[in-house]
């Protein structure tokens, strides 16, 4: 059993499966962000995040960049927002742990990487050396801390506090567990939630519906200075989309005097 187990696994290795695997992964997670976010979701959810986010400026650190969507279509210079304040990035640091999405990340960065300075980082953001302290004027996190474990959640966040500079903000962006509430689309929807929330991990790459604003309050403590809404994003599909409906959006600035300009 071990001499065949062995030689399965190096005739894997010789046909170079294991990349080819890699690659179907980047490619369909790829396709789902690019094809099922506007599909289910529309325009207006967009416009939602590129609202957010249309304040960057300087150095920019995304937390799961994926396959770079969030950069490439909504806030970045080749967006349809790059010809206003987000020009005025002028790095960006894509922090993306899956090698799949990491190696489709640096195929769709190479276009803009001669008017941005680009860095792709194939590994977890909880701990990024990589980062100089203090060194970065936004951390951008959308739809990323729903699938990050309690513990590591709070490493990440903590190193998010390390690499901002004093006066920096954390943007984030989320969708969250519907919460308590009156009415009985609420109770529907918190219920359906937590039926159906093992097979939405499994296929939604262990996304989890969570009552983050408990994650975001936990900010202050880190030494942030933290706001935020709860809201019902817009989707087309409420059978698909109902689910991750309930969001919330958070601005956390960075305690400390910010330097001059």
């Amino acid at each position: 059993f071990f001499r065949l187990s062995l030689s399965v696994d190096m005739a894997v290795g010789l046909l170079g499966l294991p990349q080819l695997v890699l690659r179907a992964r980047g490619w369909f997670f790829s396709a789902v962000t690019s094809r099922v976010y506007p599909l289910f979701f529309g325009r207006s959810f967009t416009a939602l995040v590129q609202d957010h986010l249309k304040e960057l400026h300087g150095v920019v650190l995304e937390v799961g960049a994926g396959d770079g969507r969030w950069f490439l279509e909504t806030y970045g210079p080749s967006s349809s927002s790059g010809s206003t304040g987000c020009s005025r990035i002028t790095k960006w640091i894509g922090v993306e742990p899956e090698p799949g999405l990491h190696r489709r990340l640096v195929e769709r960065t190479r276009a803009v990487a001669s008017t941005t300075e680009v860095s792709c980082l194939c590994q977890g953001a909880e701990s990024l050396p990589e980062v100089p302290t203090g060194s970065v004027d936004f951390v951008v996190s959308v739809h990323v801390m729903c699938t990050i474990p309690e513990a590591v959640r709070a490493a990440v966040l903590e190193e998010a506090h390390r690499v901002l500079r004093p006066g920096g903000k954390l943007l984030l962006f989320d969708h969250t567990a519907a919460g308590s509430g009156p009415g009985l689309k609420l109770a529907v929807l918190r219920t359906l939630q937590v039926l159906l929330e093992p097979i939405w991990s499994a296929c939604c790459g262990g996304c989890r519906f969570l009552p983050l604003w408990e994650t975001y309050d936990g900010l202050r403590d880190l030494g942030f200075d933290v706001t935020y809404r709860r809201f019902l994003a817009p989707g087309k599909f409420w059978l698909f989309t109902g689910l991750a409906r309930p969001h919330i959006l958070g601005t956390a600035v960075k305690r400390g005097a910010a330097p001059s300009p």
